[in-house]
């Protein structure tokens, strides 16, 4: 059996960059033994674009950011965080949110392109293992990269796949297309 996790990549390269940044720079603030033990809950700026190549600036800037914050209750005017929501805490702890967002509703032609792309690879899965070529596609997830089934859809594809499941893991939902 094959599997395919069905994501947008944008949405999750923006969540996994954005992650990342709080995750290091919560690993410096812990170093800082002059501040309080806190948890923030910090909110991306919807307008946040930022770039590999200026990861330890934004981190610098994410760390000055919310020192003045722990210390001021004063959220600067700036590019990555938009809202901080903090409280005491047992340790230093960050937590990214993406804010508010729609998450995508799968259709025939997302779930075409992921049998597609595993088609391609069929031939080597033949190679180890003879018999029968199963593909689960898995949905959902809570997050804007994710996607889910609001409405049962009809699909009809002609795959070399024995068998096609997608399972919107979330709602704990398994579908067999093929």
């Amino acid at each position: 059996m094959e599997h395919q996790i069905l994501i947008d990549a944008k949405s999750k390269e923006k969540e996994g960059f954005f992650g990342n940044l709080i995750k290091l720079a919560e690993k410096e603030l812990k170093k800082d033994t002059s501040l309080p033990n806190f948890l923030a809950n910090l909110y991306v700026h919807p307008t946040f674009n930022g770039k590999i190549n200026e990861k330890q600036k934004l981190v610098k800037e994410i760390i000055q950011i919310l020192k003045l914050y722990v210390q001021t209750g004063v959220l600067v005017e700036n590019e990555i965080i938009e809202e901080i929501f903090s409280m005491n805490h047992s340790s230093i702890s960050l937590c990214p949110n993406m804010g508010a967002w729609f998450q995508q509703e799968v259709n025939s032609e997302l779930i075409k392109d992921a049998i597609k792309k595993k088609e391609k690879k069929i031939d080597n899965y033949l190679k180890n293992i003879n018999g029968p070529q199963w593909l689960l596609i898995v949905i959902g997830g809570l997050d804007e990269s994710s996607c889910r089934i609001e409405k049962k859809f009809d699909l009809s594809i002609d795959t070399i796949f024995d068998k096609v499941y997608v399972l919107e893991d979330i709602r704990t939902n398994l579908y067999e297309i093929k």
